[in-house]
C-alpha cells in the first residue's frame, strides 16, 4: 500500500515538473516574440515618426509603450554596463538642465538613455535590429524600382504613404508622396523623385546609409551580402538624395581602395600602401561615375543640385542646408555661445542642421558633448562601424535628424552592435540585479527575463 503511494506520489512530481517546463518554454517562447516585435517596431521609428498615434505619433508611441518592458527587463540585470552610455547621459543631464527642466525634454531623454541602456547590456538584439534596417532598406529599393517602373512605363505614380494618417506637421510633403513631382515648398520638380514608403528621399538615404555601410564594409563580403550592398545602392542612387549619392559614391570608394582582397582591421597607413588592383578598381569606379553624369539623367539632375546653383537665384542643396546655420551662429557671442539661447531669435531663418542647431540651443559645451558617442566609435571601432560613426559626424553638418530620438536610436543601437562585437568590456557596472533584489526582498532567481 506504501509503495503504491510513493509510486503515486513520484508520478504527480514527474507530471508537475513536466508541467512546470512546459509553462517556462511557453513563457520564453512568448517572450522571444515580445524581444523581435520591439526591435522591428524600434528600427521603424525613423519611418513612424511622421504618422499619428494614440501618444503623439506612432514612433512616441512605441518608444512609450516598451519603455516600462525596457526598464524591467534593466532591473533584473546582475550588472549594468555604463561606461559606454556614461557621455550620452552627461550630455542629457547638461540638455535637462542647461534652459531650465521641461517634461517633454526630460522624458525624451529619460526614454533615449534607457534604451541605449538596454542596446549596451544585449537587452536589445543588436544584431537582430541591424538585419532588420537591412531588410528595410532592401525592401525601399524593391518599392524605388516598381515606382521608377510604373512612372516611366505607365506615367502612373505609385503612392506607399497613406498620407491621410500623416502627422499635420508632415502636411508639406503631400504633393511629393502623391505625384513624386511636386517639392515642399509646391514647386513642379523638373524630374521624378519617388522616396518608397519615406516622406522624401533624403530620409530614404539617411535610414538606408547604416545598413550600405555595414554591408559593403562586412568582414564576410560573400554573395548574399554583396547582392545586399548593390540593391540598397541602387536604391539609394534611385533616391535622387544628393546626400545618399555622396555616402554611397564614397563608400564604394572606401571599399575598392582600402577592402577589397582584405580581411580583418585595416592598418591607419593602408591608404599610402594601396596595392595596383585597388587603383584600378577606384579608377573604373570614378570613370562610371563620369559616363553616368552624361548619360543618366536622373544622375545628373541629382548631381547637380548638390554643387551647381539654379538659375532663378537658388541655392546648391549643400548651401541650402549650411547658410541658415552659419547666419544663426553669426548672432551669438559670450555667454550665448558657450551655453546657447533660451529662445530662438526672429532673426534666424533657413535650416539649421544637427550641428548647428544643438550649437545655437546648447552652445559649445552641449555641441561637444552631444559628439562624444560617435567619438568613442571613431577611435574604438572597426570597418563599418568606424566608418558609421565618421559618416553621423559628417551629415550632421548637413540635416538636423542625426540629433533627432528615432534616427539617433538608429544609428547608436548599430554602432552598439560594433562594440559587442569587438568584444569591449565594460569598466564601469553597477549591480542593479542585486539592488532590486533588496529593495523588492524578494529572490529573483529562476524568474529571470534574460536571454
Amino acid at each position: 500500500m506504501n509503495q503504491n503511494i510513493s509510486a503515486e506520489a513520484q508520478q504527480n512530481a514527474v507530471l508537475g515538473s513536466v508541467e512546470g517546463n512546459d509553462r517556462k518554454i511557453n513563457k520564453t517562447a512568448i517572450l522571444d516574440v515580445i524581444d523581435k516585435l520591439f526591435v522591428v517596431l524600434l528600427a521603424l521609428c525613423p519611418i513612424l515618426q511622421c504618422l499619428k498615434g494614440p501618444i503623439s505619433d506612432a514612433r512616441t508611441t512605441v518608444l512609450i509603450l516598451f519603455f516600462p518592458y525596457i526598464c524591467f527587463k534593466l532591473l533584473k540585470k546582475d550588472k549594468i554596463e555604463l561606461s559606454l552610455v556614461i557621455w550620452l547621459a552627461v550630455s542629457s543631464v547638461y540638455e535637462i538642465f542647461n534652459h531650465g527642466i521641461s517634461f517633454n525634454e526630460l522624458g525624451r531623454e529619460a526614454i533615449f538613455l534607457a534604451y541605449m541602456l538596454a542596446a549596451m547590456n544585449h537587452i536589445i538584439d543588436t544584431k537582430f535590429f541591424v538585419k532588420i534596417i537591412k531588410f528595410v532598406a532592401v525592401a525601399a529599393s524593391f518599392v524605388l524600382i516598381a515606382q521608377y517602373l510604373c512612372y516611366y512605363m505607365f506615367r502612373y505614380h505609385i503612392q506607399t504613404v497613406p498620407t491621410s494618417f500623416l502627422l499635420d506637421s508632415s502636411a508639406q510633403w503631400v504633393g511629393l508622396l502623391e505625384t513624386g513631382r511636386i517639392s515642399v515648398g509646391a514647386r513642379i520638380i523638373d524630374f521624378y523623385r519617388p522616396s518608397a514608403f519615406f516622406l522624401e528621399p533624403s530620409h530614404l538615404a539617411l535610414y538606408c546609409f547604416p545598413a550600405l555601410t555595414l554591408s559593403i564594409l562586412s568582414p564576410k563580403m560573400d554573395m548574399k551580402e554583396f547582392i545586399i550592398t548593390t540593391l540598397i545602392t541602387l536604391g539609394i542612387l534611385l533616391s535622387t538624395s544628393g546626400m545618399g549619392i555622396g555616402i554611397a559614391v564614397g563608400l564604394w570608394g572606401v571599399y575598392l581602395a582600402l577592402y577589397v582582397g582584405d580581411k580583418g582591421h585595416i592598418p591607419e597607413n593602408r591608404i599610402i600602401k594601396m596595392r595596383p588592383v585597388n587603383w584600378i578598381f577606384v579608377g573604373i569606379m570614378l570613370g562610371a561615375v563620369v559616363v553616368m553624369y552624361f548619360t543618366v539623367g536622373v544622375f545628373r539632375n541629382s548631381v547637380n543640385r548638390i554643387f551647381v546653383a539654379t538659375l532663378t537665384g537658388g541655392t546648391t542643396a549643400i548651401g541650402g542646408r549650411i547658410e541658415g546655420g552659419l547666419k544663426a551662429m553669426s548672432t551669438i557671442s559670450g555667454k550665448e555661445f558657450w551655453f546657447g539661447v533660451t529662445k530662438m531669435s526672429d532673426s534666424v531663418t533657413g535650416y539649421l542642421s544637427g550641428f548647428f542647431f544643438t550649437f545655437y540651443k546648447q552652445g559649445f559645451i552641449g555641441m561637444i558633448l552631444s559628439y562624444f558617442f560617435y567619438l568613442k566609435g571613431l577611435f574604438t571601432l572597426r570597418r563599418g562601424y568606424f566608418w558609421l560613426s565618421l559618416l553621423v559626424i559628417g551629415i550632421s553638418f548637413f540635416t538636423i535628424h542625426t540629433h533627432n530620438i528615432s534616427h539617433m536610436l538608429l544609428y547608436c543601437i548599430a554602432m552598439a552592435d560594433g562594440f559587442d562585437e569587438l568584444g569591449y568590456e565594460s569598466k564601469i557596472n553597477i549591480p542593479l540585479g542585486k539592488i532590486y533584489e533588496k529593495l523588492f526582498r524578494r529572490n529573483t532567481e529562476g524568474n529571470s527575463l534574460d536571454e
